[in-house]
């Protein structure tokens, strides 16, 4: 067996392991590293839509992991730190509009479709 053909083993050796995966997170680190694998494969056997389809998906599959990351991360009040700080000092109301220190007033729905302040 040539050098050539254990990357191509190798490669779809990580792509039957991406299929058992339960964790995307996992999922998606292994895809990538089988693109890698056969973007590596394509070019050692000279298969130009091997190389060309595993070029393209390998940037997908990144920008797939980092939208997952950016998700499970907490998510920031709007503003950062300094909005933060200015709404926990309006009366306990987490409208960005009351940067003021004004009281805030609680909006209800009238009989027509209309908010008017309570």
């Amino acid at each position: 067996m040539s050098e050539t053909d254990l990357a191509g083993w190798g490669a779809a050796g990580l792509t039957l392991l991406t299929f058992v995966c339960k964790d995307m997170r996992q999922l998606r680190l292994l895809a990538i590293c089988a693109n890698g694998a056969f973007i590596g494969y394509g070019a050692m056997a000279g298969l130009v839509p091997v190389l060309v389809l595993h070029l393209a998906l390998a940037p997908i599959n990144l920008w797939r992991l980092l939208q997952q990351r950016r998700s499970e991360r907490p998510p920031q009040p709007a503003g950062g730190r300094a909005a933060a700080l200015r709404r926990s000092r309006t009366s306990g109301c987490s409208s960005p509009f009351h940067a003021a220190r004004q009281p805030c007033r609680r909006w209800t729905r009238s009989s027509g479709s209309l908010l008017r302040p309570s």
